[in-house]
């Protein structure tokens, strides 16, 4: 079984891989990228290009009124 601590480590590793591959997209694409999860404790880790939280709650938004509306 894996420690707490070694888990808390590879998901910190993980996390930083995946913000700079966000980063590089970003760059790159000139795309706007966001990225949100919890770790197990529901602590929140967020990266965002740009500011582009507003666009992510758009998504959220246009999404959840897709649902409603019983869209795809």
């Amino acid at each position: 079984m894996i420690s707490k601590a070694k888990r808390f480590v590879a998901f910190k590793q993980l996390w930083a891989s995946v913000v700079k591959k966000a980063n590089k997209l970003s760059i790159t694409t000139r795309a706007h990228v966001a990225i949100a999860t919890y770790s197990k404790v529901y602590f929140p880790y967020v990266y965002d290009s740009s500011n582009c939280l507003d666009t992510l709650n758009k998504f959220l938004n246009d999404a959840k009124a897709s649902a409603v509306k019983g869209g795809h």
